[in-house]
Order: structure tokens, then sequence, then C-alpha cells
């Protein structure tokens, strides 16, 4: 059993608002409400990782103090569940608290906080996820999270979503952007401009009734046999990257290609999808006048305008430390 010490806590409090005192408790007498189907629990957590708890179980042997605490609140005339009665409830640490359950380790110190309300304390659990020690969260967890603000109307317009990713600084943006438009697209919030993502453009691809006329489309680079063409939907920006894939396909099939592109949000440069479009079809023309260039460069000289001219050095096992030329 690891001896605990206060004083030892160096951790910087994420938020200072309802933090009451550090506290020792015994991790039997905390509610951890995983599996609830009547309450919130902790909605940016949607399954437990079991190779995350492994590697805590390793790290709390050794814990370092200066990292966030978990946190619990006080039940208020406590909670009896099967059974037994109690006085505390987890809020953040839920992979933590089952990797010092395997450990069987009896006791831990823990951050008292006290909420003032139920967003309160989502939002903290939010914050606390975004800090180590934590498991990262993906697109589905942050979707989840805006998702329940959503259905308790904490949040209504897009803009209201986007600052709330906002105050998450270690989310990367293009985790912001799919969490948004996927909670978005699961409630229906309004939208001026639609950005799906990957899921819910193949999902709109496949439905029939999102087609005014003619056979529907493939994507990935897979044949469509109706055409005899493989399918590539092209987000902005991506052009050069689908017109090698289309090359590198016709060598294989001898199949041409076709793309279904769409854009990003149009801006001040671009304040329109016209204007927006009208730029992407610009980009695919740019590619292909380059490409007839490379051609007339190889027909006449044999060779490609470009070649490999070395190797940068790697490999410490045998010493490299100067370019090695190819």
């Amino acid at each position: 059993m690891l001896a605990l010490d206060k004083k030892k806590v160096t951790r910087t409090l994420i938020v200072k608002k309802g933090f009451k005192d550090i506290i020792e408790l015994a991790l039997d007498e905390i509610y951890t409400p995983i599996s609830d189907t009547d309450s919130a629990n902790n909605i940016t957590r949607l399954n437990l990782d079991l190779p995350n708890i492994d590697k805590l179980q390793m790290s709390l042997m050794k814990p370092d103090w200066s990292l966030p605490l978990m946190v619990v609140e006080f039940i208020k005339g406590g909670l009896n569940k099967d059974g037994k009665t109690y006085w505390y409830k987890l809020v953040t640490g839920y992979h933590r608290m089952s990797a010092l359950k395997r450990q069987h380790q009896p006791n831990w110190l823990f951050d008292l906080y006290e909420f003032d309300s139920e967003e309160g304390r989502i939002t903290y659990q939010a914050l606390e996820n975004d800090h180590t020690p934590r498991k990262e969260l993906g697109v589905e967890e942050w979707a989840n999270y805006l998702s329940y603000k959503i259905s308790k109307k904490w949040v209504v317009t897009e803009n209201d979503l986007i600052e709330e990713m906002d105050q998450f600084t270690h989310v990367h943006a293009s985790t912001k952007t799919a969490s948004i438009k996927r909670a978005m697209s699961k409630h229906g919030v309004h939208q001026d401009f639609v950005i799906r993502d990957w899921t819910e453009i193949q999902k709109f691809t496949k439905n029939l009734d999102n087609y005014s006329e003619g056979d529907v489309y493939t994507n990935q680079g897979n044949l469509d046999l109706s055409r005899n063409e493989h399918g590539w939907t092209v987000k902005e920006g991506y052009e050069r990257e689908f017109i090698m894939s289309a090359i590198k396909k016709y060598h294989d099939t001898k199949n041409p290609s076709y793309f279904v592109n769409w854009v990003k949000t149009p801006n001040d440069k671009s304040p329109s999808a016209i204007e927006k479009r009208a730029v992407m079809s610009e980009n695919y023309q740019k590619l292909e006048t380059a490409l007839k260039t490379t051609i007339k460069y190889y027909e006449k000289h044999g060779t490609w305008p470009w070649r490999q001219e070395a190797w940068f050095p790697q490999d410490n096992k045998t010493g490299e430390n100067k370019f090695i030329k190819i």
C-alpha cells in the first residue's frame, strides 16, 4: 500500500471555482457512475480503455503529484446504491480509479469540488480531459459532449459550439471541427454552410434520395460499374493528392476517374459557394497544365524533371552522419 501525504501535492488546479480541499478517501466509499442509464456520467468518456488502465497501473506506483488529482464531489443526503450509502461521487479520473482498484490500493488523494450546476460539472470534466494525465479524446467523445449540451439547450447555435470548443487548447483543430459538425448533424442545428465529415460524406453518397438523376457515385477510388470509372470524393485543398491517386489508378486498371468535390467554408476572399467552387476547379486546371508541361519535358529529354539526389543520415548503428548520395 502506497503511503499518502497531502504535502507532496504540487499540482495546479485546472479550475479554481468550486474547489474545497484535498481529501483522502477510501476508494470503495466513492460512487463511480460508469454505466448508469439515468445520469450523464462522464459524457466525455464513452468507454474505458483497458490498455490505458494497464499503463496507469505502472505509473501510479510512483505517482507524480504535480499532475491533476482525481476529482470527487460530496453527495448531499447520500446516495443509496445496491444496499450501500455513498457520500462521495467520482467526477474525473475513471481510468485512474480502475487502475488503483486493480492494484488493491485502499485509499487515495482527491480534489473535492462543489459544483453550482450540472453544466458546471460537465464542463469541468471536459476541461480535465484537456490536460495530462488523460487518454486523448476522439471525435465521437467530443461530439457526445457537445450533443449532451445541445440536448440540455446549454448551447444552441453553431457559434455557441465553436466558442465551447475554443476553450480546449490541446484538442486538434480538425477534431474540433469534426466534433462540431457531427453534433450539429445529429441534432439538426442550423448551419449556413454544411461541412460534412468523412462518415457523413459516405452516408450521403450512398443515400439515393440525394440524387436528382442518374446513378449513384462511388468513392475511395472504387470502380463505378455504370460509368466504368473510379470515383473519388475530394475536399478542397486535396486536389494534388487525388490527381496522383487517379494517375496511379489508371496505370493499374486503365480506367479513368471522376471527382465529386466539396469546398471549405466561404471566406472574405471567396465569400460564396460559387466562388469557392470556381477556385477549386481552377486548381485542377493548374495541375493539369503542370502535367502537360512535365510530359513535354519527358518527351524531349527522356527523363522526368525531378530526381532522387540523396538520403538524410538516420541509422546511428552504422555511423551515418553525412548525406548519402544516390
